[in-house]
């Protein structure tokens, strides 16, 4: 991983660092806001699959894993959106050819 990023000065959790945001921890609380998911969502989906820590009774998350989380759903929603397409397609394709035989009366 040798992609440079420039500091961000005001990240959407609302902090104002000169750190990246991978080099940065967020609470839970924090992390649900940017990923924007409900606490349900958060805590029976998305939790398992970010790397965490517990500071004192706080649950910290790395910016690194809640980039890595964005990037993997938006890969997943683009292929999603891909095969969706062609399905549709291939739908109306086969609706199209049944209406076809009904007029014909073929079976």
């Amino acid at each position: 991983m040798s992609e440079q990023h420039e500091p961000i000065e005001e990240p959407t959790a609302g902090r104002t660092s000169k750190l990246r945001f991978e080099d940065c921890d967020y609470t839970a609380q924090e992390t649900q806001r940017l990923l924007a998911v409900r606490p349900t969502t958060f805590y029976e989906k998305v939790l398992p699959e970010l790397e965490h820590y517990l500071a004192g009774n706080r649950r910290k998350f790395t910016g690194r894993s809640i980039l890595e989380y964005r990037k993997l759903k938006l890969a997943e929603a683009q292929q999603k959106s891909a095969v969706g397409s062609r399905g549709s397609k291939q739908l109306r394709k086969s609706r199209i050819e049944k209406r076809r035989s009904r007029k014909s009366g073929s079976p």
